[in-house]
């Protein structure tokens, strides 16, 4: 399984593909974990990744070109893509067990005050970042620990079941 994460913060997440059970899964050649800076692909010459809302209001909002180039630089016909969201879908075991069949995730981490809608049109699936409290997200934009600790979760649980799904499978076929 390869999980692709596109983010603004990249290093924010070297402590998160070192640590714990990732790091493992990864020395194990489980699953692979590619981290993409989503500022490389902006066409801005001031290198802008973010604009002001269509229509006005407050805040700034990722802008849909850099978004849809990296995401078409990962992009194959195996890939399964979500993009965090306070209105997507809630994360539980269910849902875990889905993603973890996936041969290839790519999560696209939401900025600022969202993302610009286009980029809808070419994920699969919004999952809802913060289960219980959506105030954390409000209160606190971009990429945080709260955002990279949620991801961890996820991932971890997606690792664990698919250890359990091929476990299961190798004791069956014995």
């Amino acid at each position: 399984m390869k999980i692709t994460i596109l983010t603004l913060f990249k290093e924010q997440f070297n402590d998160f593909v070192n640590t714990s059970i990732i790091k493992r899964a990864i020395s194990k050649g489980a699953i692979e974990i590619e981290v993409v800076d989503i500022r490389q692909f902006t066409k801005d010459k001031y290198g802008r990744v973010d604009s002001s809302p269509i229509g006005g209001g407050a805040g700034l909002i990722l802008k849909c070109q850099p978004v849809l180039d990296a995401l078409s630089s990962v992009k194959n016909e195996s890939s399964y893509v979500i993009m965090s969201s306070p209105r997507g879908n809630t994360f539980n075991q269910k849902k875990a067990h889905e993603l973890a069949l996936k041969d290839h995730l790519v999560i696209i981490c939401g900025h600022y005050e969202g993302v610009d809608e286009r980029v809808n049109n070419y994920v699969d699936e919004q999952i809802e970042e913060l289960e219980k409290n959506r105030m954390i997200r409000i209160v606190t934009s971009g990429d945080n620990n709260r955002r990279i600790e949620f991801i961890h979760d996820k991932i971890t649980t997606i690792i664990n079941i698919k250890k359990f799904l091929v476990h299961r499978i190798q004791t069956k076929s014995c």
